[in-house]
């Protein structure tokens, strides 16, 4: 019988670790060697992905709204829209009406305000 010790078996779950995360950056090589694999165009139905956090649903939906080109048949299984990734990229940022507020006072004026109203005063 071979009597382990208790650095020998520390030893090998090392080993054993150190395999798994030698496994793990030979994948995410293969993967990087792939290059970059997003899709130049997206679709409202299989085989094409729809645009990133939408779904295809969404796609047919709004194509009119998004400007996606419509393809096939008249209607059914055979229609699909197809918008191009730069093109849904600009309708996206056309979208973008986040508005930036300038700061009227700055936080120690905000609490000097506020803590005023209740009666209270900023002591040293």
């Amino acid at each position: 019988m071979i009597k382990t010790t208790p650095r020998a078996t520390l030893l090998r779950q090392r080993a054993a670790a150190l395999e798994e995360q030698a496994r793990i950056d030979r994948e995410l090589a293969a993967l990087e060697e792939h290059g970059d694999t997003a899709p130049t165009e997206y679709g409202s139905r299989a085989p094409y992905s729809p645009p990133p956090r939408r779904s295809h649903r969404w796609l047919r939906e709004n194509a009119k709204l998004v400007g996606a080109d419509r393809h096939g048949g008249v209607r059914g299984r055979d229609v699909v829209y197809l918008i191009s990734a730069e093109r849904y990229a600009a309708w996206l940022a056309s979208q973008s009406n986040v508005v930036v507020a300038p700061v009227l006072e700055t936080e120690d004026e905000r609490f000097d305000r506020l803590a005023s109203t209740s009666g209270l005063r900023r002591t040293a």
